[in-house]
Formats: structure tokens, C-alpha cells, sequence
């Protein structure tokens, strides 16, 4: 037990510094000139801020994309002034958060070196240093992807307390509906994760006694007949 808090101490500390590192390099390649798709989350914010709504011009609509992403940049604005440093602030942050997540997944399913090497691939990736210096949901969305897998890794892989599977469920949820939230292109992700539940789960019931076989497959049956129709009204309801 002291082993592993310890252990879980260090990796903390590792998680910190690497987060460290990773917002001070990100921070040196942002562009002083705008990507014209910054604006709308730009203009978005503003409007949010001085009149409460999301128009970006006189008369027009409301710019409702991702909308969550919208009010961070609003908030930097209020917390650290208008600006672009502080307007990009979110996605900085994410992308910096991104890169300890996975170098904290990496050390415990792959050890230290390839934790440090992980993390460096992909703090110095292209599309890393590009998005974290956009006014744009692009890194959020990739850091909210990464948190859901990690959680369904943990449901899967982990012998957990039936509280803390129902804790990390729930996180996992969260993270995937701010996901979809973000950029519906969360179907290919979340299509990817569930083909590999699916190898899991028949894999498992390849292993277990009839009994447990039969009461899955029951609950496999209640779930599927409750689940799907809920996401396709979810689907028609929302738009996406």
C-alpha cells in the first residue's frame, strides 16, 4: 500500500512537471496573426460578455458551435482581460493537459522511458503546436476523447470498487458527452472504443460459466432495446 502511494505520488509530480514543460514549449510557437476561424469564438465571447448572447454581428445568429468552448474564451476574457494570448488560453492549456494525460497512462501500462518519449512526440506533434495556438475546440475536444478511452480502459482492464466503477463511469460519460458536445466527429472515437468493448465482452463470455453467459445476454438484450432507440431520438432531437 505505501509502495503504491508513493508510486502514485511520484507519477503526480512527473504529470506537473511534464505539464510544466509542455505549457512553456506550446507557449513558444503561438502566431502573432489570427486564423481567420478564430473570430467566431473571438466575437462570440465578446458579445457573451458585454450583451449576454453569442451573435457575431449586428442582426445575425447566434454563433451556438460548441458553444462551451465559446464560454471558456469568455471566461479567460473576464479573468485575464481581452486579448489573444488570453483568448487562446484554453486551448494552450489543453494541449498541455493532453500531453501529461498520456504521459501518465504511458508510465503505467509502459514504464517511465516510454512515458518521457510519448510525451515528447506528442508535445512536439504539428497538429499539437498548431491547434493549441488556435482560438478553435480542437484540442479540448481531443482532450476530452483521451479522458473518456482512459476511463473505459480503467472499467475494463482494472479490478475496481463497484463505487469507483460507477465513479469512473460517470467521469467517462461526462468526458464523452462534452466530446460530442465539442465536434460530433466523437462518433468515430466513440465507434472505435466500442468495437473494442465488443471483442472484450465476447472474449469474456467465451471464458465464463453458462450462468453468467445467460444473464449478460439478457442485460446485453435490455440495454440495446432501451439504448439505441434513445440515441437515434437523441440524434434527431439534437441535429447531429
Amino acid at each position: 500500500m505505501e509502495n503504491s502511494r508513493l508510486r502514485a505520488t511520484a507519477t503526480c509530480l512527473e504529470m506537473l512537471l511534464v505539464f510544466a514543460v509542455a505549457l512553456a514549449v506550446l507557449s513558444q510557437f503561438i502566431s502573432p496573426t489570427p486564423h481567420v476561424d478564430e473570430f467566431f469564438h473571438v466575437l462570440a465571447a465578446k458579445s457573451l460578455l458585454n450583451n449576454g448572447t453569442l451573435v457575431i454581428n449586428d442582426g445575425g445568429e447566434p454563433y451556438t458551435r460548441a458553444r462551451a468552448y465559446t464560454y471558456a474564451v469568455a471566461a479567460s476574457y473576464r479573468l485575464f482581460g481581452e486579448g489573444w494570448a488570453s483568448a487562446r488560453l484554453p486551448s494552450l492549456l489543453s494541449g498541455a493537459i493532453l500531453v501529461s494525460l498520456v504521459f501518465a497512462w504511458l508510465k503505467c501500462v509502459a514504464g517511465r522511458r516510454a512515458a518521457w518519449i510519448g510525451a515528447l512526440l506528442l508535445g512536439l506533434a504539428p497538429d499539437v503546436i498548431g491547434f493549441s495556438s488556435m482560438v478553435r475546440f480542437y484540442l479540448p475536444h481531443a482532450m476530452f476523447v483521451w479522458l473518456t478511452l482512459m476511463g473505459v480502459y480503467l472499467l475494463l482492464t482494472v479490478k475496481l470498487s463497484r463505487g469507483r466503477m460507477l465513479l469512473a463511469g460517470g467521469l467517462a460519460l461526462g468526458c464523452l458527452l462534452m466530446a460530442a458536445h465539442l465536434q460530433t466527429t466523437t462518433a468515430i472515437a466513440t465507434l472505435a472504443v466500442t468495437i473494442w468493448v465488443g471483442t472484450e465482452l465476447v472474449a469474456w463470455l467465451m471464458r465464463c460459466d453458462r450462468e453468467q453467459r445467460r444473464q449478460t445476454v439478457v442485460w446485453i438484450v435490455i440495454i440495446l432495446t432501451g439504448g439505441v432507440p434513445l440515441i437515434l431520438l437523441g440524434l434527431e432531437f439534437t441535429g447531429a
